[in-house]
């Protein structure tokens, strides 16, 4: 969340620009990325052998956006041979510390469709549609709370979020993003996925050392309730196929069609529950 959202145009031209380089580096001396994979498997390894942990376990427990691989061959998150003051592992996204790491990578913001940074819409058409559907593309949270937040509230939420849009996010800009952030450090804090941070956190962020700790606990807890939203929706679209069937709004093709693409999508929701939970399909 930064100036950068306020135009596309200098990431394109950026990516313009190092996708030809990418290529012919991987045509002709293809060594030069290998040694980025080597040294950051290396890195990977190291950090457990100073700080031991359950690297499947961790791993599952981020969100998605946060589990697999760069483009490079490198993991996006590499663990650090550290812990925070709560004991949890600590992760440092890798995908802006290699060359164009985060080039290709869709795993930025909540999009539907996943996009690259650079292909993510930005400017005031941007800020605007966000504000209209009340959702932040970053986050994929609310701005304001339409059941609890007064009017007073809401203007001054929405005010306060079309200035942090806009504004650089640094540091020293008073009201912006990082400004905010370092300021509820101070006090202890989670950020919008619910994961602490303390104030060195904070800093650093600002700084593009994006270091996180995880809570394995609460990032399982996380996936307990996406998975649970995702079957009680599946479970109400059953019940209302149920109900429209015995209304004689939909025949009996209709609801055995229906039934068996929720059942379908049931089944892959509880493999991935198992894959998230015990690592195991089975």
């Amino acid at each position: 969340m930064n100036a950068a959202r306020r135009s596309a145009l200098p990431f394109i031209a950026y990516t313009y620009r190092a996708v030809p380089m990418i290529a012919r580096t991987l045509a002709t001396r293809p060594w030069k990325m290998a040694k980025y994979f080597t040294m950051m498997y290396a890195l990977n390894a190291l950090a457990y052998s100073l700080a031991p942990g359950d690297e499947d376990e961790e791993r599952r427990s981020l969100r998605e956006n946060e589990q697999g691989w760069a483009w490079t061959g490198v993991p996006r998150m590499m663990r650090l041979p550290t812990h925070d003051q709560h004991g949890n592992p600590v992760f440092l996204d890798m995908r802006r510390w290699i060359p164009a790491g985060d080039v290709f990578d869709t795993g930025q913001g909540q999009w539907t469709i996943p996009l690259p940074g650079w292909l993510q819409p930005g400017g005031p058409l941007m800020i605007g549609a966000e504000l209209a559907l009340n959702r932040s593309a970053f986050t994929g949270q609310d701005i304001v709370n339409e059941h609890t937040d007064t009017l007073g509230e809401r203007a001054g939420k929405t005010a306060g979020y079309v200035y942090k849009s806009w504004m650089p996010s640094a540091a020293w800009v008073p009201g912006s993003w990082y400004w905010d952030r370092i300021g509820n450090a101070i006090t202890g804090a989670r950020d919008w996925s619910g994961r602490s941070y303390s104030l060195p956190q904070a800093v650093a962020s600002s700084v593009g050392i994006k270091v996180k700790p995880q809570d394995v606990q609460e990032g399982f807890a996380a996936w307990g309730r996406e998975f649970g939203k995702v079957e009680r929706e599946l479970e109400a679209l059953a019940r209302r196929a149920s109900r429209d069937r015995e209304r004689g709004l939909l025949s009996e093709t209709g609801f055995e069609r229906q039934m068996e693409d929720l059942t379908r999508k049931m089944g892959e929701l509880e493999k991935r529950r198992k894959e998230t939970f015990t690592g195991s399909s089975r």
